[in-house]
């Protein structure tokens, strides 16, 4: 929600317009001298973010003994075919999210010349991507978690096909990812609570690999806007619509909850 505007605020005070080469822009030597600098002012930022937080971890201090809890064998873990299920729906559903807010911006400035107004509209969209947070997972409390990510990726999908067509007008682009950033937010909290539902007292175990799942779709960005350089951004788009429709598919393979084997049935059930 601010960096996107401090950052652009100090590379291009004056709101430059760039002049397009193909599937790239150029903002010329004024702006571009000024990237070094807008890197230092924001690497200095985060160092008081991050030293502030540090300063604010405290010790957990408990009066109650802590219940011991044991794990599942990882043998016996990566045999269940429910966790691969949502560890691939991760790493699928996760693609479109982190393509669209690394390519909303390089995107946008192609066809509507006004860097400030994208670094406000990236604002604006990650604000309405807090609400998406907390309406998304509040869903699955009363529908499955397929349905739920059913209705989010559905309109990605849609999204992925007009954002072409949005793009040639301001307030039918920033409508459009508004409202994307709303939805691509549903990922990363439905798939904690989702995961806590499944597994329960091995949350603890599951967790960590559907993280790494997730991270390792961000490598799929890099490739992704390889493409969009070198074929153009309409073909990335059609091609993320196969990846939505993926995972979408993906999203209903996950199960409430999982069958384990008569041989670990008997460490894990006093967890769940």
């Amino acid at each position: 929600m601010i960096f996107g505007l401090v950052f652009t605020y100090i590379a291009n005070p004056r709101n430059v317009s760039p002049v397009r080469s193909g599937n790239d822009v150029l903002f010329g030597l004024e702006v571009d001298g000024n990237v070094p600098n807008a890197f230092f002012w924001i690497g200095c930022i985060f160092l008081v973010v991050a030293l502030t937080a540090f300063t604010l971890i405290r010790p957990i201090r408990s009066q109650t003994q802590t219940k011991s809890t044991s794990r599942l064998p990882m043998k016996e873990f990566l045999k269940i075919g429910n966790f691969w299920n949502l560890f691939f729906f991760a790493c699928i559903s996760f693609v479109f999210w982190y393509f669209i807010g690394e390519s909303y911006k390089s995107f946008g400035i192609l066809y509507i010349q006004d860097d400030h107004f994208l670094a406000y509209l990236g604002s604006v969209a990650n604000v309405a991507g807090v609400f998406g947070r907390c309406f998304w997972p509040t869903l699955l409390d009363y529908l499955p978690f397929g349905t739920v990510m059913s209705l989010c990726m559905s309109y990605e999908l849609l999204a992925s096909i007009l954002i072409w067509y949005a793009v040639g007008a301001k307030t039918t682009y920033a409508a459009l990812i508004i409202s994307l950033f709303f939805a691509t937010a549903a990922h990363y909290p439905c798939i904690a609570v989702q995961t806590g539902k499944v597994f329960g007292g091995l949350f603890d175990q599951a967790w960590p690999f559907l993280f790494i799942g997730m991270s390792i779709s961000s490598v799929n960005t890099i490739f992704m806007k390889l493409l969009a350089d070198s074929v153009g951004y309409f073909q990335s788009y059609f091609a993320q619509t196969f990846v939505v429709a993926l995972s979408i598919i993906l999203g209903w393979r996950v199960q409430e909850s999982y069958k384990l084997s008569e041989t670990s049935r008997e460490l894990i059930e006093p967890l769940l």
